[in-house]
C-alpha cells in the first residue's frame, strides 16, 4: 500500500491493516473494529507460551493506551521505545522506566516503555481445552 507504518506516528497510523498469515478472518475484522473505535489503541499477538493460565501462543489482544502510572498493578500491552509489544503485568513506574513481570512468580526486569494499554479486548486463537 506503500504507506511506511514504522515511521507514523501512533495517532497517525492506519485504523485497518492486513490480517496476519495465521489470523482469523474474524479475529481479524473484530480487530479492525476494535482499532477503528480506539484512536490509541494497542495490539498484541501472544508469540509464546506465557506463564499465565489467560493467555497462549497465537492469543490476540488489544487495549487502548493509558498513562502509565494508572496502568500500575494490570496485565498491559507494553510497547517498548524500538515499537516492540510485549504482554506484562506492570509494577511500578518512575517516567517511562517500569518495573514489569511477565508471570506471577517470575523475577521482575526494568523496562523502558513508550505507551501501554490494559487488556480490555482477548480472542483465544485455535481450539483450546483452558476453563476460564
Amino acid at each position: 500500500d506503500g504507506a511506511d507504518s514504522e515511521n507514523e506516528k501512533p495517532s497517525e497510523k492506519s485504523t485497518t491493516f492486513k490480517a496476519l498469515p495465521f489470523m482469523d478472518e474474524n479475529i481479524h475484522k473484530e480487530l479492525s473494529f476494535f482499532m477503528s473505535l480506539h484512536k490509541n489503541a494497542l495490539f498484541h499477538i501472544v508469540e509464546e507460551d506465557f506463564m499465565n493460565f489467560r493467555y497462549r501462543k497465537g492469543d490476540c489482544v488489544a487495549g487502548e493506551e493509558d498513562n502509565l502510572k494508572n496502568l500500575e498493578g494490570c496485565f498491559v500491552i507494553a510497547q517498548q521505545e524500538n515499537g516492540k509489544t510485549v504482554l506484562c503485568k506492570l509494577i511500578h513506574c518512575l517516567g517511562n522506566e517500569c518495573e514489569i513481570a511477565f508471570a506471577k512468580r517470575c523475577p521482575t526486569e526494568t523496562l523502558k516503555i513508550a505507551r501501554a494499554a490494559e487488556i480490555v479486548w482477548h480472542r483465544m486463537v485455535g481450539k483450546s481445552k483452558r476453563k476460564v
